[in-house]
């Protein structure tokens, strides 16, 4: 195991410094007794995917043996023995096994201390050894000398923290009476034991609870059939990432989940379900799956994923008649301090922020809160007369509790409204005579109908895309400022700020155009630059596609795909805003010969791995299951680290995840890419993008266009000419000669052979996104022969051509819509 501390010896330098390359470079996921562990140095699990070692959580000098996921050191999954963290003044700590096979942490030098805190205690002396599973499980045991585990003493895995990891158990030991459980941390930066905790009901077994200082704040509802009865998102029903499973026998009852998200036992996501210091259960990517309000207030909602019979704290807390509507109260952050006495609560009780947050709204009298100390922990709360100051550079929080009213009287009502009759109605009336002699009373009728109707499109889009406020008025502002409105996943910009933003759509901002219409560079009144794509009015695309591509991406949330960052509604304009892409789209360097000369061999492996990670995404990982149905090598885009980002979600379909495949008359797309299933009889699946990634797959290796024509005597588009080559083995003429080395020529010539699977003939045949991942991956992984794939050949007016033995020839009526101008493209068996 590598270590980053080492004892001085009197050797020759350079003998030292080769001793400590080579450690640097051989971490270990085993200690073995008598090794030491020292901060800077930490065990790794065989895959590389978690690390050990220590972690000081605040600025206090205290360290605690830690274990997190490679690469996100700040966010440990388990901490040893939480509530006690070696002592800072007593020197460096270590983690060793001492000689009886103890494992302990104690003092490196120890200056006097006799300090030691062990996490086993052998009861008699043995050769025992530690070891970091690929899982999270930190396991003591004696172990074989082939280094597997003979006798295991003790595992992390029974002394969870505040993260259930797949594997870690929740339940009950019958034999010892003692239970599996994880409780919350108590602040941000304290990893003191908190006031929730995530336990199996002693009383009734088939269910969880979220216990809040002992009462039970949430229930999950009995287990059945695969399923809790108030919580869908921690059922293994239609779950990739928790899939919950009860095991129960005459020694242990308890719950656990596993992860399908896995790639050859590796896990490819970071699954981990955390109980945070306000009682919320969340996942991986902090995706809601559990929240309850604590109090019964229209303020408060009880969030998606769990239904109201399952929170049961909101039920036994009711918010005082101070704070009921008509009035309306909501909590503000702010950094600063306030003036005038307080009543600061003991630390002795524990109190975490969410604790003081309850305290204060169930005071009439409280304007504000904090927590009393930097570890987050702690409450302070002050009273009406107190006033905030506000502090630059301050890192105290302050939040405030402000009130509005919520609602008008009704006697207010009834006068605002005589008022308004009384006004606008004679103005109306003398505004249509006057209108009435100057036009016809039919082209009056149609002008407002066309307007009622039109404004009544608009506000509906708005609410259907998320808009909880009337929009018109806030979408014709002319005040130059940004303006919008704002749900939890998209903003709505206004058509000046857009003009504003690109210089009224000038020449020189113009990015491009695609099937949607042209893209122009912009930027936001707070200096950001975006891309923003405007319907063109000759785009085949319509309401439908704008509306689909601005909710459906606004929830998806992945690095391999472009962000949207919100959308505008003006009359006819529609416009999507999105961040912007320095270095464009792939085809831009892909298909120019000056340009191709970037994308090296690793830089093509990299941005092909990116388009891989983002459709595993939409297949397998994200909340919804996402078929783009438009991947081509234009909707690829590059940021400037050149990672590939995928874009244009107007023509995605969202699969219910019971659905293999689905069925439409319209056909939509581009040519060359279009799946031949899709084309013909309107079925599309996963394996639809599966066919398109393996013609862009094809593309980048070779920097060929798929539907150019590559035989002189007869037309045969990119797919018909790889076939061939590769049936007489000459499969590494395709590749790029920019590309062209020993090195690459296998790796270059094993992507061929996995494009040619994914373009086969039939969707049963080729792989999914995940077995592509893989193929790519491992080079040692056996790849099946290829199925001969449908070949493409050109027609300008008809589809002529032989698919499976049958004659197709019919009048080219299908609609298909791109960006791309050419031929229709159709298959042919040859």
């Amino acid at each position: 195991m590598a270590m980053a501390t080492w004892n001085q010896t009197p050797f020759d330098c350079f003998i030292i410094l080769l001793l400590l390359v080579a450690l640097s470079n051989a971490h270990s996921d085993v200690l073995t007794q008598g090794q030491e562990l020292t901060p800077g140095s930490w065990l790794i699990s065989a895959t590389g995917a978690l690390s050990l070692g220590f972690y000081s959580p605040s600025l206090l000098n205290n360290s605690h043996i830690a274990i997190w996921y490679e690469g996100d050191p700040k966010n440990p999954v388990w901490i040893a023995n939480p509530n006690f963290a070696f002592p800072g003044d007593f020197g460096m700590p270590c983690l060793t096994i001492d000689s009886n096979g103890s494992l302990k942490i104690v003092p490196k030098q120890r200056n006097g201390h006799a300090y030691s805190f062990y996490l086993y205690e052998a009861e008699e002396p043995m050769n025992s050894s530690a070891m970091l599973l690929d899982n999270g499980n930190f396991i003591l045991g004696v172990l074989n000398p082939d280094g597997s585990i003979k006798q295991q003493l003790w595992q992390s895995f029974d002394h969870p923290t505040d993260t259930l990891l797949p594997g870690m158990k929740i339940g009950i030991n019958h034999k010892t009476g003692s239970t599996w459980s994880i409780t919350s941390q108590r602040g941000d930066y304290s990893v003191l034991s908190g006031s929730f905790t995530l336990t199996m009901n002693p009383n009734n077994t088939n269910q969880l609870l979220i216990l809040h200082r002992g009462a039970i704040f949430w229930t999950s509802g009995n287990w059945r059939d695969g399923r809790f009865e108030f919580s869908e998102e921690l059922s293994s029903i239609n779950n990739q990432e928790f899939v919950f499973r009860r095991f129960s026998n005459e020694n242990e009852t308890f719950f656990n989940y596993s992860t399908s998200n896995l790639n050859n036992g590796v896990i490819e996501i970071q699954p981990r379900l955390r109980l945070v210091n306000d009682g919320k259960l969340v996942g991986s990517n902090w995706d809601l799956k559990v929240e309850c309000p604590y109090f019964e207030n229209e303020l408060f909602e009880v969030a998606k994923g769990v239904s109201g019979d399952g929170c049961v704290g909101k039920k036994q807390h009711k918010v005082p008649e101070c704070r009921n509507p008509p009035k309306r109260f909501s909590t503000t952050q702010r950094f600063g301090n306030m003036e005038r006495n307080s009543l600061r609560y003991s630390d002795s009780e524990n109190l975490t922020i969410y604790d003081c947050e309850k305290i204060c709204i169930s005071s009439c009298g409280c304007i504000a809160f904090s927590s009393t100390n930097e570890e987050g922990t702690g409450c302070e709360t002050w009273n009406v007369g107190a006033m905030f100051v506000p502090g630059k550079g301050s890192k105290r929080i302050i939040w405030s509790i402000q009130e509005t009213e919520g609602k008008v009287p009704a006697g207010k009502k009834r006068v605002w409204l005589e008022v308004t009759i009384g006004v606008i109605v004679p103005t109306t009336l003398l505004l249509l005579c006057f209108i009435f002699y100057l036009k016809s009373k039919t082209q009056i009728h149609k002008a407002v109908r066309k307007l009622r109707r039109k404004d009544s499109e608009h506000q509906n889009v708005l609410q259907e895309m998320g808009a909880k406020s009337k929009s018109s008025n806030i979408l014709k502002t002319k005040n130059k400022q940004r303006r919008d409105i704002k749900n939890s996943e998209l903003q709505f910009f206004t058509f000046e700020n857009v003009v504003s933003a690109t210089n009224n759509f000038a020449d020189n901002c113009r990015l491009g155009e695609g099937g949607f219409g042209p893209v122009y560079k912009g930027s936001l009144d707070d200096g950001q630059e975006v891309a923003i794509k405007r319907l063109s009015k000759k785009s085949g695309q319509g309401q439908e596609e704008f509306k689909n591509e601005a909710m459906l991406i606004a929830k998806l949330q992945h690095t391999n795909l472009v962000r949207l960052i919100g959308c505008c509604i003006h009359k006819e304009e529609r416009l999507l805003v999105y961040e912007y892409m320095p270095n464009k789209s792939l085809d831009s360097f892909l298909f120019d010969p000056v340009r191709n000369l970037v994308l090296d061999w690793d830089k093509r492996l990299h941005i092909i791995q990116g388009i891989i990670q983002g459709l595993l995404y939409l297949h397998t990982y994200s909340r919804l299951r996402i078929v783009h149905r438009d991947l081509k090598v234009s909707n690829i885009l590059l940021d400037d680290e050149m990672n590939a980002k995928i874009s244009d979600f107007g023509m995605a379909r969202i699969f219910k995840p019971t659905e293999q495949e689905a069925n439409t008359s319209r056909i939509v797309g581009t040519y060359g890419y279009i799946s031949p299933e899709f084309v013909m009889g309107g079925t599309f699946s996963i394996k639809s993008d599966v066919y398109s990634f393996g013609v862009l797959l094809l593309e980048i290796i070779t920097a060929q266009k798929n539907y150019h024509n590559y035989d002189v005597g007869r037309p045969i588009n990119l797919i018909g000419h790889a076939w061939e080559l590769w049936m007489e083995g000459r499969g590494e003429e395709l590749i790029d000669s920019t590309l062209y080395n020993s090195d690459q020529k296998q790796k270059a010539l094993r992507c061929i052979h996995v494009s040619l699977l994914c373009v086969q003939q039939m969707p049963a045949d080729r792989p999914t996104m995940l077995d592509v991942h893989s193929m790519i991956l491992n080079d040692t992984t056996q790849l099946p022969l290829p199925k001969q794939p449908p070949f493409f050949i050109t027609q300008n007016a008809k589809l002529e051509g032989m698919i499976d033995g049958t004659e197709i020839k019919s009048e080219s009526t299908t609609e298909i819509r791109s960006s791309n101008n050419m031929s229709v493209s159709i298959m042919v068996a040859r």
